[in-house]
């Protein structure tokens, strides 16, 4: 979510972003401190690319969910296994 929000500031602007954040459908419900640790595995495992905590965390996320498909511009995506849909 934050990574999606980010990019709507980008190119909508942050009010539209604002009214975005109102209605993006999000899993409720914080990550666990299991996850966040295999977030920061990812980052130092992949020392070759410069995978962000967040690229990380969204990987634990939907690995979790079992989604496939991410909306991002960033290619770790497509190295992590994922399909891209590009915005």
């Amino acid at each position: 979510m934050a990574e999606a929000h980010a990019l709507i500031i980008t190119r909508l602007g942050a009010q539209v972003a604002r009214g975005r954040l109102q209605t993006l459908p999000v899993p409720k419900g914080p990550v666990s401190e299991a996850d966040s640790a295999q977030g920061r595995r990812i980052v130092h495992r992949h020392g070759d690319n410069s995978y962000s905590l967040t690229d990380a965390m969204s990987f634990v996320v939907m690995e979790f969910f079992g989604a496939r498909l991410a909306v991002a511009f960033d290619v770790h995506f497509d190295q992590q296994g994922f399909q891209r849909l590009l915005p």
